[in-house]
């Protein structure tokens, strides 16, 4: 097959993009958008409203916020976006899941019936639940013992997530919550992934599941018609989002891994940061294979 129709393949191919928020949506100066819904500073809203406009207008058929944050968290800024082509959010690292159409949170259980190896860790989403009822019933007294703060966890459906105390050295909480979950939770350790985010400051505790799961739902739930997958993200906990689309992209600002990962794999690494990245990127033709993309440093 020539490259020509390689390229006519594709342009005829359903494209969705898959968009991580932190380290990805900030505006051009770095400001960090509210993790709760919160009020918007004119600049922030304004930089959304702006993609919204440019995602409109671009050769990409579907978006899909791909976040740790909550469900309401990232609805209030898809409203901001307000695109009509923002049609899931895939929330809490691959966990929850929502439809924007028919505004109504997605059974991700279900949808992985399908996918044995999806639905075994889907699954496994019931251990996270008895954990969040632990924390709040003892764990959280009993890593206030341990740090010196008492820390409320995060709104979240299926994630614990606790934000680090000033003066709170993130990896050190990290490993006291660990051993107090493996000692004295009614999970254990089994099926649990611990991650520190730390530029924002979080620690979450999640069952078997990440945002590459959440890609490949969304997939699956667009496999009626052929499609061309992109992934935008800066972050280590993005990478299993990467491993699953056609075309992976990542911010000046990204860490390290995701360069690596992006350079690997015939990705782009945009000389923009932020939301200026995919400003940028939505601006242009999508490639027809990953090199198409790149841009030097």
């Amino acid at each position: 097959m020539t490259r020509e129709s390689v390229a006519t393949k594709i342009a005829s191919m359903r494209k969705i993009l898959f968009h991580d928020v932190d380290g990805c949506l900030n505006t051009p100066d770095g400001a960090s958008l509210p993790f709760e819904v919160a009020q918007l500073q004119p600049t922030q809203r304004n930089a959304l409203g702006q993609l919204g406009e440019v995602l409109d207008k671009s050769d990409i058929d579907v978006m899909v916020l791909n976040t740790g944050r909550s469900i309401a968290a990232s609805i209030f800024l898809a409203e901001a976006i307000n695109s009509q082509k923002l049609k899931y959010i895939v929330a809490e690292h691959g966990a929850a899941g929502y439809s924007m159409d028919e505004s109504s949170h997605l059974d991700l259980v279900h949808y992985a019936k399908d996918i044995p190896h999806l639905h075994t860790a889907y699954s496994g989403l019931e251990k996270i639940l008895a954990l969040m009822k632990w924390y709040e019933e003892d764990g959280a007294h009993l890593l206030a013992r341990k740090i010196g703060h008492h820390v409320v966890a995060s709104p979240k459906k299926a994630n614990l997530t606790l934000r680090v105390p000033e003066n709170t050295f993130g990896d050190e909480m990290l490993e006291d919550l660990r051993r107090l979950i493996e000692q004295h939770s009614p999970v254990g350790g089994d099926y649990l992934v611990y991650h520190h985010s730390v530029s924002d400051g979080y620690l979450d505790v999640t069952a078997e599941v990440d945002k590459g799961d959440g890609v490949q739902l969304i997939r699956h739930l667009e496999s009626t018609q052929r499609i061309r997958t992109y992934a935008i993200g800066n972050g280590s906990n993005d990478l299993p989002m990467f491993q699953h689309v056609d075309v992976c992209i990542c911010p000046s600002n990204s860490d390290e891994s995701v360069f690596d990962f992006c350079e690997a794999n015939n990705g782009l690494i945009s000389t923009h940061r932020f939301i200026g990245a995919t400003l940028d990127m939505l601006g242009k033709a999508l490639p027809t294979v990953g090199s198409d993309l790149l841009i030097p440093m």
